[in-house]
């Protein structure tokens, strides 16, 4: 048997019990973190490393503990060695938490730029929610000057509680609009409970998409889209709408049916990509 193996350990314990020294934690700390470079040159070495370290723990008050039983030295060393043994064992770093969603609190406003002259009569009526703090809403007119604007949409779909659709030729349309903004709202009213509301401006072929499976914005009616009223007619139906989202924000049960899903495509893809929002 090598000098420097279990026999090392068998008469260190013998000594331990006949000579009554005092285990010195951070030796036996050092002792369970033999240097790598000690470790590497093989048995006789750690061996060697361990009777050095072994004559540095015996203390100077060794005559006080005269009086200790066998068993009571046994059982201090053993809290000891375990103390040992859990501070040199390397602990896993803590995994980092889940990154959680963005809050959903906002109006994500999705239009076709040719439509800005309704949106800016429908932003007249958001404005006074806005400054009695009743709701915040976005749309890509508030993208800072040299942001990545596709991070900046990006950004606000993931904050929208309330996804408002301008429903019109051009904006159905709209490569970005139909593959890049509506989809991820549209999934997000199935898993995360963000309502749709949308707003016909004009005659289209929304049969023919996945919007059609919600109800219209309240005062809305496909068969009479606002571009048919004149503006006193519009104020009345765009006071309807805010109305509604004001209910929505505050948690109320919205006055607008829940979805009845078909099978109709969101839209049938060509092959061209979508490459700006300016639409």
């Amino acid at each position: 048997m090598n000098v420097f193996g279990c026999g090392y350990w068998a008469r260190l314990y013998e000594d331990l019990f006949k000579n009554r020294f005092v285990i010195d934690e951070n030796e036996l700390i050092r002792r369970l973190n033999a240097p790598n470079v000690v470790k590497n040159q093989g048995a006789a070495a750690v061996g060697q490393y361990l009777e050095n370290t072994y004559h540095t723990v015996k203390r100077s008050n060794q005559a006080n503990r005269m009086n200790q039983t066998p068993k009571e030295i046994f059982e201090e060393t053993t809290t000891v060695l375990a103390k040992a043994i859990a501070a040199s064992t390397p602990t896993k770093p803590p995994k980092p938490a889940p990154e959680s969603k963005a809050e959903r609190t906002e109006i994500f406003i999705s239009y076709c730029h040719k439509d800005t002259a309704l949106l800016d009569e429908l932003k007249v009526f958001l404005k006074l929610l806005v400054r009695n703090d009743v709701l915040e809403y976005w749309d890509d007119s508030k993208i800072p000057t040299g942001a990545k604007w596709k991070d900046e949409i990006q950004k606000a779909l993931n904050k929208a509680k309330v996804a408002l659709f301008l429903v019109s030729p051009d904006f159905l349309a709209s490569d970005f609009v139909m593959r890049k903004e509506i989809p991820p709202l549209l999934k997000a009213a199935e898993t995360e409970g963000t309502h749709i509301v949308w707003i016909p401006l004009s005659h289209s072929l929304v049969k023919q998409t996945s919007i059609a499976d919600y109800q219209a914005a309240g005062g809305c009616d496909p068969a009479r889209p606002l571009d048919m009223m004149e503006k006193p007619e519009r104020n009345g139906v765009f006071t309807k709408i805010c109305e509604d989202i004001m209910s929505i924000m505050k948690n109320e049960e919205s006055v607008v049916p829940p979805p009845h899903f078909t099978s109709s495509p969101l839209i049938s893809h060509s092959d061209s990509t979508a490459s700006n929002r300016q639409t």
